[in-house]
């Protein structure tokens, strides 16, 4: 239990660090860290429910896992879907457009804000079975 509770405060402090850096203009580093708050918070559900070797092929892998525990995170299969596009963008581009990669910050904290709800959810829905987190 410990470590699925790690997992969850670790998610939640991620989406925390990435509304700030998003705030210092700082987007693919609140993109990316929007990423890991839905990874952490994934693999704290994972481990809940007895997966003890974490995959760390991403936030899709990790869904799938959580959606034979719970069809309801089946909802979130866009959220992880564009979290994971961050991977692709280049973080040295000199071309890159500052305020489209605003919005896309934006929209990945919102996507991981999103995981983060669900997950919150789920373990407040089964706090009995997984105790306080």
């Amino acid at each position: 239990m410990r470590r699925g509770g790690a997992y969850w405060a670790q998610g939640r402090a991620d989406l925390k660090e990435a509304r700030a850096r998003l705030r210092k203009g700082r987007p693919l580093d609140s993109a990316y860290m929007s990423l890991q708050a839905a990874i952490n918070a994934l693999s704290a559900v994972c481990y809940l429910n007895g997966v003890a070797r974490i995959p760390n092929h991403g936030a899709q892998a990790l869904l799938a896992l959580c959606a034979e525990a719970d069809g309801r995170f089946d909802a979130l299969v866009e959220d992880c879907a564009v979290l994971e596009t961050v991977q692709e963008r280049n973080p040295h581009d000199p071309e890159a457009d500052a305020a489209e990669e605003a919005r896309f910050a934006a929209s990945c904290h919102g996507h991981g804000e999103a995981v983060i709800r669900m997950v919150k959810g789920y373990l407040k829905e089964h706090r009995r079975r997984f105790g306080r987190l």
